[in-house]
């Protein structure tokens, strides 16, 4: 006899709903295995795109301009440089980087905050410590990053802005200074304070009281400081003071470093280290910047200067920039350095850099110089800064 299957079967309202159900799990599985995937490549993406910013395929050679060498006395540091269009260059000495929770070397904590002057026209001299007067006791708190000079051309007075992050007060400031030639002197005139001032970078001056400043990101002295910065978040600016109020001129940027005025006061370039580009803005009559222009660079530029004899765009730059991290958190470990020069090809006063031939000037493997955060040019001669390292004067050669 046949046996009869004691399987019942569901009616077919009770099936349906199954089948809906089975149906329903299915597709949940796609969407979640195609959020995996979706994940794992943003992941891939991301990791990919943090090799690439931080130099982990790069190399360098070795190569200078002519001879080189360092320039005495600066030990601590010559992060930004400033230059006067008759061979004076201000250099900021003695930074601390403890608002950006950046792991330094214990060496840092002695460092002291100074401004030093190197002369173009007698290279063979040392580079000398600037005295600071000033009235205020507040100044005893000096750890000066970006720098920048402002000449009156029909006087010869030289206004100097230096970038100061306050670690006493926890705030970062502009301090303008007047510059006596005869005697040395940097003369304190007025603190810049605002709360727009969120974590200063560099300047750049556009008068004898005002400037465009960068923030590099938001937040300071917190951890969040590190989510801002790994996470790509665009919380960085550039803000503009007219003399009396300070107004948000650009947005919604990341990590941005360096800023220059271009020699006609027409155009504001700004330095992009972990997009390796400079950016060129049209500066407007209300003080406002439009993007004009975006130079790729295959490099992480930090700062940006001219050479105002030829026009040309001489760049800071970081070539491998995770050995920046690893030098200034042990400075027993060496930063390459590099300089490239930008020639404009093409170009109109209204239309800048068309098209620009790229020369890498300088190139060390931390031998001569630990990391270039700066560069200027001045006729023949060049000087190189560094983060934390010492100062390089060069020879340039006719190539």
């Amino acid at each position: 006899m046949m046996k009869k299957s004691l399987r019942t079967r569901n009616p077919p309202e009770i099936q349906k709903l199954i089948d809906e159900e089975d149906q329903r799990t299915s597709t949940s599985n796609v969407c979640l295995k195609a959020m995996i995937v979706v994940g794992i490549l943003i992941v891939a993406q991301y990791a990919i795109s943090q090799l690439i910013m931080r130099g982990y395929h790069q190399n360098i050679f070795q190569h200078h301009p002519g001879k080189c060498r360092n320039v005495s006395p600066i030990m601590t540091g010559s992060e930004d440089i400033a230059l006067t269009s008759d061979g004076l260059a201000f250099i900021t000495s003695g930074i601390r980087l403890f608002h950006k929770l950046v792991p330094v070397d214990s060496r840092i904590m002695s460092f002291e905050g100074s401004v030093y002057l190197f002369d173009f026209n007698k290279p063979v001299q040392p580079a000398v410590k600037l005295k600071i007067a000033s009235k205020h006791q507040q100044l005893k708190d000096f750890a000066p990053h970006g720098i920048a000079v402002w000449e009156e051309e029909d006087q010869g007075n030289i206004s100097v802005f230096v970038v100061n992050h306050r670690l006493g007060e926890g705030r970062d400031t502009i301090e303008i200074f007047a510059f006596n030639r005869g005697s040395l002197v940097l003369n304190h005139l007025k603190t810049i304070k605002n709360d727009l001032f969120r974590s200063l970078n560099d300047i750049t001056a556009t008068g004898v009281a005002s400037f465009y400043v960068t923030n590099d990101g938001y937040y300071r002295y917190s951890v969040v400081r590190l989510l801002e910065r790994f996470g790509m978040f665009p919380w960085g600016n550039v803000l503009y003071f007219d003399g009396k109020t300070t107004t948000k001129v650009l947005d919604r940027m990341y990590e941005v470093s360096g800023i220059a005025l271009s020699p006609d006061e027409r155009f504001v370039y700004l330095a992009s280290p972990y997009s390796q580009a400079v950016h060129i803005f049209h500066r407007l009559k209300d003080d406002r910047l439009i993007l004009y222009k975006k130079l790729d660079l295959g490099t992480a530029p930090d700062d940006v200067t001219f050479d105002l004899t030829t026009g040309d765009l001489i760049l800071g730059c970081y070539p491998v920039w995770h050995l920046v991290f690893a030098s200034v958190s042990d400075f027993k470990m060496k930063g390459v350095a590099q300089v490239l020069q930008l020639t404009p090809k093409g170009s109109t006063s209204d239309q800048p850099f068309l098209e620009s031939r790229m020369t890498e000037l300088f190139a060390d493997d931390g031998e001569l110089i630990s990391q270039s955060s700066s560069a200027v040019v001045h006729k023949d001669a060049m000087l190189v800064g560094s983060i934390t390292d010492r100062l390089v004067y060069c020879d340039i050669r006719d190539s």
